[in-house]
């Protein structure tokens, strides 16, 4: 039996067709058959990226399951496993899922850390059931399962053998000697279950820094200065097993203090704190995995208050009750400057942050491309590849380095010159007309009344956008494509930057996205949107439109300062 597109032929022994499943028989398959089970009362399960087809041989009739006719909770099935116990799983984009006989219907199982895309489901005799996401091989406890109905999960990765990424699309098997043969993205990984050491899937945690000063492991103890009642601590967790998502929780131990909401930002901003010493206590976990005790901590804050700033000095002063007002409210105004600074020094490190989340988004995007040349053997334009990427990583390092950093009237503090933003595009640009020969033109209109020299601008602002009309426009056309990068001012001290291609467009983009099965979504842009909004928040005005259609896609960027 062999999947093809929008149809299934059937061979016997001699490779002779003796039967074809397709849309006249009512498969609603659209694309590729991904994966073929046979269950134990005789039915064929075909699965594809655009739903799930139970097929009875005998009858020759069909069934379909689709999230259009609500028989599927996900958008299509990557792979199907039947059981010891007679259970049809299926790894879905959308998570894990089984076949129930009595209401003939496919649904979800497990935790929300399982919704993800599951690209391999087999098993490891009646013990374990082996489910493939990204983050490694989750191993469910299927006698816990059948027993109780609790779902047990164990993780195997880096930290306890499973070198693997990205477990491959269905592609398992379990050889004579009780061994499970595993595919993934890098190799293919020998598992024998009863071998495997677990190691420990708890986490620690601990407070990492106050006000941007170190701490050590051992320190337990903060003292602030004088007449300071407000700090930022971060906390840093420890997890080998899964390394995020973490989540956090805190609370200001004075007797009446409540836990925080769970959160996945590792800081917490302590205002108001009161003369003496205060308690931080935090907790952390990672969501979905079996349920563990928190990893704890806590760190005593040491505040030294002004007598002045005592609740009984005022009752002991009653008689000077405007004096002592008008010194209460002139300490509330610095009180609350202290504060809006504090929350201002937090965006600054959001925004910090969000850019160094950058350079591993491109160094991913551009080694895969180097890669598949070492793969393919074209060893002399791999070494140009790799040349060229030392240098662009090395002006990417440079422009976030200290020395290159900008802090007279720059509010994020960590600004470059229009002129260096251009050398990273250009260089950018280069190294993907190197890796994409006769793809592309590339045409610059800078407005030559532009000091490319005296105009400072975020780093790496432009370059997202630039990016997605590279990959997700020009290399989606079947002919060289161009693309513009124009200029020109604007405003009063401002830059407009329009970015244009003559690719796909995004509608195309994202509908050819979708129905590929090895779908990678981009988290260049979502990242520059969310740094712009802290950047406007900031002291920018800095405003993005995106016009497309089948024809191409134009980004405009305007860019100032308010």
């Amino acid at each position: 039996m062999a999947g093809l597109q929008r149809k299934v032929n059937v061979y016997n022994r001699t490779y002779e067709l003796v039967r074809t499943i397709d849309q006249a028989k009512g498969l609603e398959i659209r694309n590729f058959v991904t994966t073929i089970e046979k269950d134990s009362d005789g039915y064929f399960w075909f699965g594809s990226f655009s739903g799930l087809t139970r097929y009875n041989w005998d009858k020759d009739s069909l069934s379909n399951f689709n999230r259009s006719n609500k028989r599927l909770p996900a958008d299509g099935v990557i792979s199907i496993h039947h059981d010891y116990k007679g259970t049809t799983w299926f790894g879905t984009t959308d998570g894990l899922c089984r076949y129930y006989n009595s209401g003939d219907s496919v649904s979800p199982v497990g935790p929300d850390l399982m919704k993800g895309q599951v690209s391999l489901v087999t098993s490891a005799d009646s013990t374990w059931l082996i489910i493939g996401q990204p983050a490694g091989l989750y191993f469910m406890d299927l006698i816990e399962y059948y027993h109780s109905g609790a779902i047990n999960l164990r993780l195997f990765n880096q930290s306890n053998g499973f070198m693997g990424i990205e477990p491959g699309q269905d592609g398992a098997f379990k050889d004579s000697k009780g061994n499970i043969w595993i595919t993934s993205a890098t190799e293919v990984t020998r598992i024998n279950p009863e071998k495997i050491s677990w190691g420990n899937n708890r986490i620690n945690v601990r407070f990492s820094s106050c006000n941007g000063e170190i701490l050590g492991f051992n320190d337990s103890i903060v003292n602030l200065p004088v007449n300071a009642g407000s700090t930022i601590v971060n906390f840093d967790a420890i997890c080998f097993s899964r390394p995020s998502p973490v989540q956090y929780s805190w609370k200001q131990d004075n007797g009446v203090g409540e836990w925080s909401a769970w959160q996945k930002t590792d800081y917490a901003v302590l205002t108001d704190l009161p003369h003496g010493k205060t308690v931080i206590s935090l907790r952390a976990k990672v969501p979905g995995l079996p349920d563990v005790e928190y990893a704890t901590a806590s760190i005593t804050i040491k505040t030294n208050i002004w007598i002045y700033k005592r609740d009984w000095f005022f009752h002991a002063l009653f008689g000077l009750f405007a004096f002592a007002s008008i010194i209460s409210l002139v300490f509330l105004v610095r009180a609350r400057i202290r504060i809006i600074d504090t929350i201002r020094q937090a965006k600054v490190v959001q925004v910090r942050a969000l850019q160094a989340q950058m350079n591993p988004h491109f160094i991913f995007n551009v080694l895969a491309a180097l890669q598949s040349m070492i793969l393919s053997l074209n060893l002399d334009e791999a070494n140009t590849y790799l040349i060229k990427l030392a240098k662009l990583i090395r002006g990417y390092l440079d422009s976030a380095g200290p020395a290159k950093i900008q802090t007279v009237n720059k509010p994020d503090g960590g600004e470059i010159s229009l002129s260096h933003e251009i050398e990273l595009l250009e260089n950018y640009i280069d190294f993907h007309q190197l890796v994409i020969p006769d793809g592309f033109d590339v045409i610059w209109k800078i407005d030559p009344t532009i000091d490319l020299e005296a105009i400072y601008i975020p780093p790496m602002l432009i370059q997202p956008f630039v990016e997605n009309a590279i990959r997700h426009g020009l290399m989606l056309k079947n002919s060289r494509g161009i693309l513009g990068i124009t200029i020109t001012p604007h405003a009063k001290n401002g830059i407009q930057v329009v970015v244009s291609d003559n690719g796909a467009g995004i509608n195309k983009a994202a509908s050819s996205l979708r129905t590929s099965p090895f779908r990678y979504i981009s988290k260049g842009r979502d990242l520059t949107f969310s740094r712009v909004q802290l950047l406007n928040e900031l002291g920018y005005d800095i405003r993005i439109t995106t016009e497309s259609s089948d024809n191409g896609t134009v980004v405009t960027v305007s860019i100032r300062k308010k």
